[in-house]
């Protein structure tokens, strides 16, 4: 019976699937000044991509081969805002991506939603200051691999999680100034609340002449076998083979973040770059990692920059680049667990492309 426990350990190792894998995605572009025209506002629609190809600055770990796919990203996104009064705007924007990972390909779902109120315009040297409440998430219907593989050489048939997802709520104070006739300077912090969770975790094991069938539970693992020759059922905690299910896979945390961006234009261009420092206070999972001698990765870096060229009165074509210093660290939560958080130490970069409808 302690093989099969082992076994069951060494499934959730295998289900490192996002290792390589936004608080909210796009952050670092956060201003107080939006259209502030009733009914007016701007849709946008872009194509995302990262690969060894596109990596020219090395972004990527030294750890993933030349030739490999691993870790590699695309999708795309739909969004806009709209001005509701002059002083209340509301946006959002909804992603559909896919990473490729060691198991398989992993569809991943997320959005966005916020609304920002204009406390007051700026003047002289105060700033123009905005408060923006806003909620975002993450989920995949069922990551599975279904072929043999051995993990530490245990021989595994198949491993699966379902119904993966994170929620997060946010709260940031945002001050902009006109530095210049075509130059706004942007600030803002804020902090937010995140869940993760997972519906099911299990997998198949061979035993002999028995295919096992495990199912990890917030308190015990599940074990049965059926065929010809025999029938066994076996239920026991979780705690035997060391992991905690609530604690490091379904887990509550906190997050807090700061940074600031600058922002310049003129008839036919729009140029913007931007800094966001993200860091995390997760409850349970990184105290787990950190017992086993582990490291777990509470901060993140990001960098953004765009690129916006305007073809007519209401169309503008965009270019946009991230950085983030600890790969989706804080922007994919659903990501991160005390099995997956070592990865959580390589860089990553993605760049986007594609156009703004104005209205």
């Amino acid at each position: 019976m302690k093989k099969i426990w082992r076994r069951a350990a060494a499934t959730l190792c295998a289900l490192q699937w996002l290792a390589p894998a936004q608080g909210a995605p796009l952050d670092a572009f956060l201003s107080a000044r939006q259209d502030n025209r009733p009914w007016h506002g701007h849709l946008e629609a872009g194509y995302d991509l990262s690969n060894r190809g596109m990596d020219v600055f090395h972004l990527r770990g030294a750890d993933v081969a030349d030739n490999s796919t691993l870790g590699n990203y695309h999708g795309a996104h739909l969004g806009g805002g709209v001005a509701l009064t002059p002083r209340l705007w509301m946006d959002g924007m909804l992603w559909q991506r896919t990473i490729d990972t060691h198991a398989a390909a992993v569809k991943i779902d997320t959005w966005r939603l916020a609304g920002q109120y204009l406390l007051f315009e700026a003047a002289g040297y105060r700033p123009a200051l905005a408060l923006r409440a806003g909620a975002w998430g993450d989920s995949t219907g069922e990551i599975v691999r279904a072929s043999a593989f051995a993990i530490g050489g245990v021989q595994l048939a198949s491993a699966r999680l379902s119904d993966v997802k994170d929620r997060q709520y946010q709260l940031d104070a945002i001050a902009t100034w006109q530095v210049a006739a075509q130059t706004e300077l942007n600030v803002f912090a804020g902090a937010g609340a995140s869940r993760v969770s997972v519906g099911a975790a299990g997998a198949t094991t061979q035993v002999g002449d028995c295919l096992y069938q495990l199912s990890f539970g917030p308190d015990n693992v599940v074990g049965s076998c059926d065929s010809a020759a025999m029938s066994v059922r076996f239920t026991t905690p979780n705690s035997v083979f060391g992991l905690d299910f609530n604690k490091e896979f379904a887990y509550t945390a906190r997050h807090f973040q700061g940074g600031f961006s600058l922002a310049w234009h003129d008839q036919h261009w729009r140029l913007r770059g931007g800094y966001q420092t993200l860091a995390l206070k997760r409850d349970g999972v990184d105290d787990s990692i950190v017992g086993r001698g582990g490291v777990a990765y509470r901060h993140n870096h990001i960098l953004v920059g765009e690129v916006r060229r305007t073809l007519g009165a209401a169309t503008s074509l965009f270019l946009r680049g991230q950085y983030m210093s600890n790969q989706f660290t804080g922007e994919l939560p659903m990501a991160y667990n005390s099995l997956t958080a070592n990865s959580f130490r390589q860089r990553y970069g993605i760049l986007s492309a594609g156009l703004i409808f104005s209205f």
